[in-house]
């Protein structure tokens, strides 16, 4: 004698990494003898939760003396995003989206989210606050080059 177990609906690592099954085998005798043994599953995680950011909004001033090389003071932290499936922890990696001129100037190192100035910046450049996209995107590879579907975008 066997049987098949089958699922009606998907497992998710996040709301139930291990659960208990209680399988029950009875015979058609008079009276019917029965056993029960049980079986404990453990499920495996999917990357199936896109990465979070740390803050939903970042800023960052200029330096007085807004020269290439120099890294940029984020506030109120340092920009960090972390993979949402608890069971991977895949990699982040960030990029910086060119989608104002102003950005041309500025660096996102794609590991550790630290943003730098990549050639100097002309005094009269960056005249009022400018907004930036930061993407993250997870996996155990860095992002694809722009034009790039972002997972989850902060402005800085």
């Amino acid at each position: 004698m066997s049987g098949t177990l089958q699922l009606r609906e998907s497992l998710d690592y996040e709301t139930d990494p291990i659960f208990n099954i209680t399988i029950v085998a009875e015979d058609r005798g008079n009276p019917p003898k029965r056993t029960e043994t049980f079986v404990t599953v453990q499920v495996i995680d999917s990357d199936d939760q896109n990465p979070a950011f740390g803050r939903q909004r970042y800023m960052a001033f200029l330096p007085p003396n807004p020269v290439k090389g120099r890294i940029l003071e984020i506030q109120p932290e340092q920009i960090y995003a972390a993979d949402q499936d608890n069971g991977i922890r895949a990699p982040i990696f960030y990029t910086l989206g060119k989608d104002v001129f102003e950005a041309s100037y500025l660096n996102i190192d794609p590991e550790n989210g630290e943003v730098s100035i990549v050639k100097d910046i002309p005094e009269d450049q960056f005249l009022q606050p400018v907004a930036l996209s930061v993407m993250v995107g997870g996996g155990f590879r860095p992002p694809p080059t722009l034009p790039y579907a972002p997972e989850r975008c902060s402005p800085i």
